[in-house]
């Protein structure tokens, strides 16, 4: 009998231990508020991770327009950046980003992602 009630605490000690790791794993999995821009028959993906925003052409590589990215941080807008295929602003170390925004041409609108929560 004690056998038995043993191998139940440690059962039950064992699956405490897997209830406490749950929530960190699955919020260390979590990804970029993530947007699709479709323009003139091109897809280019926006991406805000919180530590790094991007903007990439997705499909077809011939399109025209560059990938452009702007980041926010600490309630101030930092300059644009583009690219012919991929725009990434890194946050400033130790900060995180508030928000970005995506345009795929340099008079095109731009879209804005908040970062993940």
């Amino acid at each position: 009998m004690k056998k038995l009630s043993f191998m139940g605490s440690a059962t039950a000690l064992a699956l405490a231990a897997v209830a406490v790791m749950v929530p960190s794993s699955a919020s260390a999995a979590a990804g970029p508020t993530t947007r699709i821009i479709e323009r003139s028959g091109c897809l280019w993906t926006a991406e805000n991770w919180g530590f790094e925003a991007e903007t990439h052409r997705s499909a077809p590589n011939d399109c025209a327009g560059h990938a452009w990215v702007q980041i926010k941080v600490n309630n101030s807008w930092s300059a644009w950046k583009h690219d012919y295929n991929e725009a990434k602003l890194p946050a400033p170390s130790g900060q995180r980003i508030q928000q970005s925004r995506h345009k795929t041409c340099t008079d095109c609108g731009a879209i804005t992602l908040n970062a993940p929560s």
